[in-house]
């Protein structure tokens, strides 16, 4: 079963709770740890790019596969190189993934700035484009380790 488009669901969901305005004279937390904002923000663009890259960018979806299934071209090789992991990846909607994102990131802060009690905030963006590379490197690792356990596992 493919899971890619229930998670891209879960971190569109996510996307929404999380940037949603503040409800007018809700309580504000009693305490809040210094840079969460920052966090929350770098976690939620991190998932969202790894979700949103595993369904639109894979060439096929088996290459996360840990199993013994086939493998095809670099992937039989067993070498967890960038370009033989990132082979599958179709790297124009990879491209097309990020600029989304950070387009998303920038009219977030863009629309932040005509909200009362928000702001716009260069380094939410900063933050933003850190989660996305995480995001993207968390889908490299994952194919990483399914190639490797895959090639182990031809091998035995």
């Amino acid at each position: 079963m493919n899971s890619a488009p229930f998670l891209a669901l879960v971190a569109a969901l996510a996307n929404a709770v999380f940037f949603m305005p503040k409800i007018p004279n809700a309580a504000e937390p009693v305490m809040s740890l210094p840079g969460a904002d920052k966090i929350g923000h770098t976690l939620i663009f991190a998932f969202t790019t790894w979700a949103f890259a595993r369904l639109l960018t894979l060439q096929d979806q088996s290459v996360l596969a840990w199993s013994s299934a086939p493998a095809h071209g670099a992937h039989e090789r067993g070498h967890a190189q960038l370009g033989s992991v990132f082979g599958s990846v179709r790297v124009r909607r990879l491209l097309a993934v990020i600029a989304t994102l950070i387009l998303w990131g920038a009219a977030i802060e863009v629309l932040q700035s005509f909200m009362p009690a928000r702001s716009a905030d260069f380094t939410d963006l900063l933050a933003d484009a850190c989660g996305i590379a995480l995001g993207v490197g968390a889908l490299w690792i994952e194919l990483a380790l399914a190639q490797r356990s895959r090639s182990r596992l031809s091998t035995n």
